[in-house]
């Protein structure tokens, strides 16, 4: 009788959390659909600027960029999409609360608008064509607008970003970028001078631990957690401590203007994470086990750095 009883409440679970999930998470749209948000409920936003397909030929099509990357980073929508759904899973299962991650997202093709930039190199004519308000959308209205006013609101210490990239580096290590310029690397030990303009500059104000552990130390880094649990090959980390002499990316102006204290409503911390070709290549269901891998590291990382304290 107990095992019946207990399919029957699984079952009902089933139907019922779908209609309560689905509650006040419909997707924002910006205009023409060149941008959107889709809402969440708690302090982690998601960013994924590069895997949009749109190519509007209204739009003109740049051909140079401040770093020579016009490339698209294939699958990093599916797979920040896949880390959000187990971040919501987890924040149920293991809290027993709905606590929905904000996801934003670029839905143009990177060579017609690239929101991991100035207003100056995002596109060919920020002024005078629809890429420059795409442009605004992503920031002005969702980041700053939307998910700004929920973090204002709700009175958090702290927010979460990871801004979700990928590289084809030949490494094939998992990038973390905290703009911290890869030449302090070598050093065996990061200067707590570093902090300040780091991406991780408002975690380190309210953390008992050093840049350094913070950034590559054992239990406390992300590199750490997502070694431990998982072994995937990733940089800085105990196991990859120095990318420099590497391409690796650092960090761009989306983890660098958001984790900065530019913005008094509302303080961020986080990083760029930049996932090889190996991981972003595969089935569906290959890229989504790698989503959902990551997503059990980000969620260890928020309660291990007390994300859901308040003021």
């Amino acid at each position: 009788m107990s095992s019946k009883l207990g399919l029957l409440t699984i079952c009902l679970w089933c139907l019922i959390v779908p209609n309560v999930l689905s509650q006040n998470f419909q997707i924002i749209y910006g205009q023409k659909s060149y941008t959107q948000l889709e809402p969440g409920n708690v302090n982690i936003l998601i960013s994924t600027p590069h895997d949009g397909q749109l190519q509007p030929a209204t739009i003109t099509t740049r051909t140079n960029d401040v770093l020579g990357n016009l490339v698209g980073d294939t699958n990093t929508g599916l797979i920040a999409r896949a880390i959000r759904d187990e971040l919501q899973r987890l924040f149920l299962v293991n809290k027993n609360v709905v606590a929905r991650p904000y996801l934003v997202a670029n839905n143009l093709v990177r060579a017609k608008m690239d929101p991991n930039r100035n207003s100056s190199e995002c596109c060919y004519n920020y002024a005078g064509e629809d890429s420059g308000l795409a442009f605004n959308d992503y920031h002005q209205t969702f980041i700053q607008g939307k998910f700004g006013s929920y973090m204002a609101s709700n009175s958090y210490k702290l927010g979460l970003i990871v801004d979700v990239h990928g590289q084809a580096h030949p490494e094939g290590w998992i990038e973390v970028g905290y703009i911290i310029d890869p030449s302090n690397f070598p050093n065996p030990v990061l200067s707590e001078k570093l902090a300040s303009r780091s991406s991780l500059n408002h975690l380190r104000q309210y953390s008992s631990q050093s840049l350094e552990t913070l950034v590559r130390g054992s239990k406390y880094s992300f590199g750490d957690i997502v070694t431990q649990k998982f072994g995937y090959k990733i940089t800085p980390s105990p196991s990859y401590p120095n990318p420099f002499n590497t391409k690796y990316y650092n960090g761009g102006p989306i983890t660098q203007m958001y984790t900065s204290d530019q913005f008094k409503s509302f303080k961020l911390a986080g990083f760029q994470m930049e996932l090889p070709q190996a991981l972003r290549f595969g089935s569906n269901s290959t890229l989504t086990t790698i989503g959902q891998n990551l997503a059990s590291c980000i969620y260890d990382y928020y309660w291990l750095h007390s994300f859901d304290a308040k003021i």
